[in-house]
């Protein structure tokens, strides 16, 4: 599969491919609770929500849509095993209001996991949803390690707060 990514990479963004990694799928089995749904990482920082949103459908799949706490332990746990870097993770999270969200499958939006202050549709622009991720449990922020962020479609490109800097995307594929 990270072959197929790569060709995709290529395509939509010729210039991002150096850095373009991915891991193996792998399904959140039924047998553990799940859903039987393969999930995959993608790490790309070149990426905008709308080029991680292609990425994923390219793919035969959709941004990775979290409706349970049991779904948010496996994402984070496959995030833990694939080594992924300190950054946000584009997800399937979209604003549908002033302080409503969708999922872009349309399942029901009933589990959030936004952390104190978040959602904050900061300067207006927050539409997107994204993972904060911190690979190092004991960094300074890592206290919001796996929460969800509102953030602008073309996500952050620098900053000083690492784990809101774009990294990458989570997908699925059912």
């Amino acid at each position: 599969m990270f072959t197929r990514l790569t060709c995709v990479a290529c395509v939509l963004a010729p210039a991002a491919t150096a850095g373009l990694a991915g891991a193996a799928p792998v399904v959140f089995a039924v047998a553990d609770g799940g859903n039987g749904t393969a999930y995959e990482v993608v790490l790309d920082p070149s990426l905008t929500r709308d080029g991680a949103a292609l990425v994923a459908s390219a793919a035969s799949g959709h941004l990775v849509t979290i409706t349970s706490a049991q779904e948010q332990a496996f994402v984070e746990s496959l995030l833990l095993d694939s080594g992924a870097p300190t950054g946000s993770y584009w997800m399937g999270l979209e604003r549908a209001g002033a302080d409503q969200f969708r999922w872009v499958t349309d399942e029901p939006f009933a589990y959030n996991n936004f952390p104190g202050g978040e959602p904050n549709n900061f300067q207006g622009i927050e539409n997107a949803g994204q993972i904060y991720w911190s690979q190092d449990p004991a960094a300074d922020f890592a206290g919001r390690r796996g929460t969800w962020n509102d953030a602008p479609v073309a996500g952050y490109t620098e900053g000083d707060i690492p784990d809101l800097i774009r990294a990458g995307l989570i997908f699925e594929v059912e």
